[in-house]
């Protein structure tokens, strides 16, 4: 890579982004390989054909040449702005959000990452992990890089962002005043404790950044023409995907690193549904993340409910959704 590459990604490099990602598909996921005898489905990710940590390089097969693509956010737009509130309708004018069919295609895949590197970390045993890949240990979601902590600045930037859009557009007042009342300073303490690995509880590696564009999925096109219809144009591309196993890969491996799989929840659920579907469909979302994780974590000998009970799933998913706050309105194109 040239200087002047370097100087645009410093960033990425300086948080060991490339090499986080490099050693997740070259060291852990070909690892998770080798043992899929006593796993319970396939982690669904691209093959790499090389890779190069120091330059930031990793060639993987073409999935478009496959039939994959990401979904296309912009379609159904109009039609949720005409049906949605204002504050609704500016944290969603980006994408419309994922059906249920294809939320639920992504919790599996997310499940079965979180146990399978649950158990990878587990043979390898904790502190040996922590030693031979400290890129993955730290407690931020990106760590301060030489040119500071930017993700506080995002982090206080998001707070006045959601301020200003709850006092502005919200029809409930009650709350703007509560949001107003957490301050800033709170938010960025409240976000920093949930995010670093649980020190008593259930840890494994996380995706880090699992919204909608980091997840490829297959369309069966013969179903096309029978659901474009005009009365679900908001959901006509996600309605469009195979119902078939081995329809969606994973990317961006970039962010990974050891924490409580609620935050990945957290993160998804809030920046890739719209909050009409999270509203109405959350707690069976997360039951039925909860049943592939306990499932999975049960093929390779675990007891998943004394390990990783149900209720501890949902108080850490209601501690971290907080960070699911920050990455919705990341992730969404605000236009006033």
């Amino acid at each position: 890579m040239t200087k002047g590459n370097r100087r645009k990604f410093r960033i990425p490099f300086q948080c060991l982004a490339f090499e986080k990602e490099v050693r997740t598909y070259t060291e852990i996921l070909r690892q998770l390989r080798l043992d899929e005898r006593s796993m319970l489905e396939r982690i669904n990710v691209p093959e790499v054909y090389y890779s190069h940590a120091e330059d930031g390089i990793i060639v993987m097969e073409n999935l478009k040449m496959s039939g994959f693509s990401v979904l296309d956010k912009t379609k159904g737009a109009m039609e949720h702005a005409m049906t949605h509130s204002a504050v609704n309708v500016l944290l969603n004018s980006r994408h419309p959000g994922l059906d249920l069919p294809a939320c639920r295609k992504v919790l599996r895949q997310l499940a079965l990452f979180h146990a399978y590197t649950f158990h990878f970390i587990e043979k390898f045993g904790t502190d040996a992990f922590k030693e031979h890949h400290p890129e993955f240990i730290h407690d931020r979601w990106w760590p301060p890089s030489e040119t500071g902590d930017y993700v506080d600045v995002m982090y206080s930037e998001m707070y006045q962002v959601m301020a200003s859009i709850t006092e502005e557009f919200s029809d409930d007042a009650d709350l703007s005043r509560r949001v107003a009342a957490i301050g800033e300073a709170e938010f960025l303490r409240r976000i920093h404790a949930v995010t670093p690995p649980s020190e008593e509880g259930f840890n494994c590696l996380i995706h880090g950044d699992a919204w909608v564009n980091n997840f490829l999925f297959r369309q069966q096109s013969e179903l096309t023409h029978h659901l474009l219809l005009p009365i679900i144009t908001v959901c006509c591309t996600i309605r469009t995907i195979y119902s078939a196993d081995g329809d969606i890969r994973i990317l961006d491996f970039q962010l990974v690193r050891r924490a409580r799989p609620t935050v990945d929840l957290a993160y998804f659920l809030a920046s890739s549904l719209i909050p009409e579907t999270r509203r109405r469909h959350l707690d069976n979302l997360l039951s039925d993340y909860y049943r592939t994780l306990a499932d999975s974590l049960n093929s390779l000998g675990y007891d998943a409910g004394e390990l990783y009970p149900y209720t501890s799933l949902k108080t850490d998913f209601k501690e971290c959704y907080i960070f699911g706050i920050v990455s919705g309105l990341m992730h969404a194109q605000v236009k006033v």
